[in-house]
């Protein structure tokens, strides 16, 4: 068994993006849009991940929470799927993350602690200094440098996850009255850091995908290009 070592990000090596939303904004069609902007048009090294999973032992974290085919995912309380959560973050941070971006590749996310924030605290009332208190564990306080947050209206969300044909998960079902509360928690946290950046995902799907893609030429790409992230053999 390992014994604790503390996550070292090497001080202005790669650059780690994260999209976040409420359900039903398209957050993963957009994260998957920018990931193939940034490899096949720009030509740069990109590491594309998701929360939870991303590496094995983090997929079956992601299975015992959000597959009900599955696990009787209903056991878990909202302080149990907290430390899931951050046990699956560690994972990742430790085996792809901080790798990724130490060897100066771009690292795109869909979820991160924003999530955490809004479903955990705001959706089902976990104390917010415990909640903050998982997430500096599970990162060692490292941050994305740019979030892309897509926000759109609760009935909006609300009527694309109606009309989802794949199998959904325990989120896309919850109560309504918890969907609003982890909704509004997303717009109340719009504010919450720097480093966050709105997209209005209430458009058409080129529409937002234009959006994302101007948002990271302008206040991306030139961080990215200081920290001399050099282009990829295409």
């Amino acid at each position: 068994m390992d014994m604790y070592t503390e996550l070292n990000r090497i001080p202005g090596k790669g650059y780690f993006v994260v999209f976040e939303s409420f359900d039903g904004a398209g957050k993963s069609t957009q994260t998957l849009a920018l990931v193939d902007y940034v490899r096949n048009h720009l030509g740069l090294p990109v590491v594309a991940l998701r929360e939870p999973g991303g590496t094995p032992n983090s997929e079956v974290i992601r299975s015992l929470i959000l597959a009900p085919e599955k696990h009787d995912c209903t056991t878990w309380d909202a302080v149990s799927q907290l430390m899931l959560y951050s046990v699956a973050r560690r994972e990742l941070m430790k085996t792809k993350i901080i790798p990724a971006l130490n060897a100066n590749s771009i690292v795109i996310c869909d979820r991160f602690t924003l999530s955490t924030l809004a479903y955990q605290h705001f959706g089902c009332g976990v104390p917010r200094q415990i909640v903050q208190t998982m997430i500096s564990l599970a990162t060692d306080d490292i941050a994305p440098d740019r979030t892309l947050l897509l926000t759109a209206p609760f009935e909006v969300c609300q009527k694309r996850l109606a009309a989802r044909q794949e199998v959904k998960n325990n989120w896309d079902e919850v109560d309504r009255r918890v969907a609003l509360r982890i909704h509004d928690g997303y717009d109340e946290l719009k504010n919450s850091e720097r480093n966050i950046i709105q997209v209005d995902a209430d458009q058409r799907l080129e529409e937002v995908t234009r959006d994302v893609l101007t948002t990271f030429t302008r206040n991306c790409l030139p961080e990215i290009k200081a920290r001399s992230i050099t282009r990829t053999m295409l």
